[in-house]
């Protein structure tokens, strides 16, 4: 996809001020498509992870794809239908120069050569063009941001990617912004940050005790083993739990953390929030956990693997 173009599209229609109004209508279709699974997914009866599990799809599975919402695919396979994640979703889908032009005729006027224009719309499908300026003008950010929040984002941007390159601190930053959408690790950024579970840990203790032999008799030890259970809160980003130093203000990755923060709040990163779109974890290269084995790998960046729910 040439994004330069895209991006460059954009900025003069705004500076140009032609209306989006064909934009505003049903991004649902009804345009039947083929498709086919990339890697392991299950198909659930809504557009949610906490949806119920209808049928697990292998990659390479053909589909038909039925129509798309938001982030959603709804899809068909041996007479079952449900939905998907697009980003599962290889769609075949011929392009149509015409509908290409005719439905971004707004768009098209505000490029000096539309000739150029249209030849490199070509390129491109109408589904994968119009996903694409969804994600660039969509507002991103549906909850309360507050100032903290922001400062909560760029701290943990700053101490989990602080020497990872932009890439990788945006996507740490995308992650903390999908748990917020996703609702089950907190309604706000900084609660998503200072999220904490309880880890149950179970230690044997031996004790002694002294019992008495017979009526008349002494006394003797006996140990016997108690168990003691202890719940051991666990962070969700360790740098939350650790000593960690206050950035300094003339600090370069600090002053980045920032910036990145600010940008993903102020609805940037287009292409870095298509690529991670259900990202919800990550972890250090150097090792593999076992929670990584009920999830689906997204991108390796820096030193840090992405995974969203399957």
């Amino acid at each position: 996809m040439n994004v330069k173009l895209f991006l460059t599209a954009v900025m003069l229609t705004l500076s140009t001020t032609v209306s989006f109004s064909v934009y505003s209508e049903d991004t649902s279709t009804d345009t039947m498509a083929k498709g086919k699974i990339k890697s392991i997914v299950n198909m659930r009866s809504g557009q949610s992870y906490s949806s119920k599990k209808l049928l697990k799809l292998k990659a390479n599975t053909q589909v038909d794809v039925l129509r798309e919402e938001g982030n959603y695919d709804y899809i068909s396979h041996n007479g079952k239908t449900g939905w998907v994640t697009k980003r599962f979703v290889e769609k075949e889908i011929a392009v149509v120069p015409t509908l290409v032009e005719e439905a971004y005729t707004p768009l098209v006027e505000a490029v000096a050569d539309k000739k150029s224009f249209i030849d490199n719309a070509q390129e491109v499908s109408r589904n994968q063009f119009e996903s694409f300026f969804q994600t660039l003008t969509k507002p991103w950010i549906t909850f309360t941001v507050t100032s903290r929040d922001e400062d909560c984002l760029a701290h943990n941007i700053y101490y989990e990617a602080g020497g990872e390159p932009e890439e990788g601190k945006a996507a740490v930053g995308i992650v903390t912004v999908n748990r917020v959408l996703n609702g089950n690790f907190g309604k706000t950024i900084c609660q998503v940050v200072n999220q904490r579970t309880m880890f149950v840990r179970s230690t044997v203790v031996p004790t002694t005790e002294y019992v008495q032999t017979g009526m008349f008799g002494g006394t003797r030890p006996v140990v016997k083993n108690q168990t003691v259970i202890t719940h051991v809160p666990i962070c969700q980003f360790a740098w939350v739990c650790a000593f960690v130093q206050i950035p300094k203000i003339s600090n370069p990755a600090w002053e980045e953390s920032q910036r990145v923060a600010r940008a993903l709040l102020d609805n940037g990163y287009a292409d870095y929030r298509e690529k991670y779109a259900g990202a919800l974890y990550f972890h250090s290269t150097g090792i593999k956990p076992v929670w990584t084995q009920n999830k689906s790998p997204i991108a390796r960046i820096g030193g840090h693997v992405f995974y969203g729910d399957i």
